[in-house]
Protein backbone atom coordinates (compact mmCIF):
# COMPACT_ATOMS: atom_id res chain seq x y z
CA UNK A 1 0.00 0.00 0.00
CA UNK A 2 1.68 3.52 -0.75
CA UNK A 3 0.25 6.98 -1.34
CA UNK A 4 -3.61 5.89 -0.49
CA UNK A 5 -3.39 3.09 -3.07
CA UNK A 6 -3.54 -0.39 -1.97
CA UNK A 7 -2.29 -3.59 -4.40
CA UNK A 8 -2.93 -7.40 -3.78
CA UNK A 9 -1.01 -10.36 -5.85
CA UNK A 10 -1.44 -14.07 -5.63
CA UNK A 11 0.62 -16.21 -7.26
CA UNK A 12 -0.57 -19.77 -7.77
CA UNK A 13 2.66 -22.50 -8.13
CA UNK A 14 1.76 -25.91 -9.90
CA UNK A 15 4.96 -27.62 -8.79
CA UNK A 16 7.85 -27.56 -6.25
CA UNK A 17 9.78 -24.51 -7.68
CA UNK A 18 9.86 -20.90 -7.94
CA UNK A 19 9.96 -21.64 -11.98
CA UNK A 20 6.39 -23.38 -11.81
CA UNK A 21 4.52 -20.53 -11.44
CA UNK A 22 1.02 -21.02 -12.92
CA UNK A 23 -0.96 -17.68 -12.49
CA UNK A 24 -0.26 -14.21 -11.42
CA UNK A 25 -3.44 -12.37 -9.87
CA UNK A 26 -3.23 -8.99 -9.30
CA UNK A 27 -5.50 -6.18 -7.99
CA UNK A 28 -4.95 -2.74 -7.18
CA UNK A 29 -6.90 0.92 -5.89
CA UNK A 30 -7.91 3.09 -3.61
CA UNK A 31 -9.67 2.10 -0.41
CA UNK A 32 -12.65 3.11 0.80
CA UNK A 33 -14.62 2.80 3.70
CA UNK A 34 -17.43 0.14 3.82
CA UNK A 35 -21.00 2.11 4.58
CA UNK A 36 -24.42 1.93 3.38
CA UNK A 37 -24.15 4.65 1.05
CA UNK A 38 -20.65 3.07 -0.93
CA UNK A 39 -21.93 -0.08 -1.22
CA UNK A 40 -24.99 1.67 -2.74
CA UNK A 41 -22.85 3.39 -5.28
CA UNK A 42 -20.57 0.47 -6.08
CA UNK A 43 -23.78 -1.61 -6.80
CA UNK A 44 -25.58 1.27 -8.77
CA UNK A 45 -21.83 2.12 -10.55
CA UNK A 46 -22.33 -1.87 -11.91
CA UNK A 47 -25.73 -2.90 -11.47
CA UNK A 48 -25.76 -5.75 -14.12
CA UNK A 49 -22.43 -6.81 -12.89
CA UNK A 50 -23.41 -9.97 -11.39
CA UNK A 51 -25.80 -11.41 -13.84
CA UNK A 52 -22.98 -10.74 -16.50
CA UNK A 53 -20.35 -13.09 -14.51
CA UNK A 54 -23.61 -15.38 -13.99
CA UNK A 55 -24.47 -15.54 -17.77
CA UNK A 56 -20.79 -16.04 -19.11
CA UNK A 57 -20.13 -19.05 -17.00
CA UNK A 58 -23.18 -20.37 -18.21
CA UNK A 59 -22.36 -19.72 -21.51
CA UNK A 60 -18.86 -21.09 -21.44
CA UNK A 61 -20.74 -24.35 -19.89
CA UNK A 62 -23.28 -24.76 -22.74
CA UNK A 63 -20.23 -24.53 -25.11
CA UNK A 64 -18.40 -27.58 -22.91
CA UNK A 65 -21.61 -29.61 -22.56
CA UNK A 66 -22.22 -29.15 -26.49
CA UNK A 67 -18.41 -30.65 -27.03
CA UNK A 68 -19.67 -33.40 -24.55
CA UNK A 69 -16.88 -32.89 -22.24
CA UNK A 70 -16.85 -34.83 -18.95
CA UNK A 71 -18.32 -33.50 -15.67
CA UNK A 72 -16.53 -35.17 -12.75
CA UNK A 73 -18.45 -33.89 -9.51
CA UNK A 74 -16.49 -32.75 -6.33
CA UNK A 75 -15.26 -35.33 -4.48
CA UNK A 76 -16.14 -35.27 -0.56
CA UNK A 77 -13.65 -33.33 1.56
CA UNK A 78 -11.02 -34.58 3.91
CA UNK A 79 -12.34 -35.39 7.51
CA UNK A 80 -8.91 -32.90 8.40
CA UNK A 81 -7.69 -29.65 6.62
CA UNK A 82 -4.67 -30.70 5.49
CA UNK A 83 -1.71 -28.19 4.14
CA UNK A 84 1.09 -29.62 1.88
CA UNK A 85 4.74 -29.08 2.44
CA UNK A 86 5.52 -27.02 -0.45
CA UNK A 87 2.43 -24.29 0.29
CA UNK A 88 3.54 -24.33 4.29
CA UNK A 89 7.10 -23.62 3.32
CA UNK A 90 5.83 -20.42 1.04
CA UNK A 91 3.63 -19.74 3.72
CA UNK A 92 6.36 -19.57 5.98
CA UNK A 93 8.59 -17.73 3.59
CA UNK A 94 6.04 -14.72 3.61
CA UNK A 95 5.93 -11.58 5.74
CA UNK A 96 2.00 -12.40 6.22
CA UNK A 97 1.18 -14.69 8.43
CA UNK A 98 -1.43 -17.68 6.98
CA UNK A 99 -4.93 -17.69 8.03
CA UNK A 100 -6.74 -20.34 9.21
CA UNK A 101 -10.21 -20.88 7.35
CA UNK A 102 -12.77 -23.13 8.98
CA UNK A 103 -13.36 -26.28 6.83
CA UNK A 104 -17.35 -25.08 6.40
CA UNK A 105 -17.23 -20.94 6.73
CA UNK A 106 -20.95 -20.84 6.42
CA UNK A 107 -21.09 -22.75 10.10
CA UNK A 108 -18.91 -20.45 12.23
CA UNK A 109 -21.26 -17.58 11.11
CA UNK A 110 -23.68 -16.66 14.30
CA UNK A 111 -27.02 -15.09 14.13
Amino acid sequence: QTAGRAFAQIDYYDGATDDDRLIVTTMHGVPTPLTASSALSAFFAHPLMTFGVMARIHWQALKLWRKRVPFFSKPNPPSQQTTSGIASSRLASTSVPPVLLPSNPLNSIES
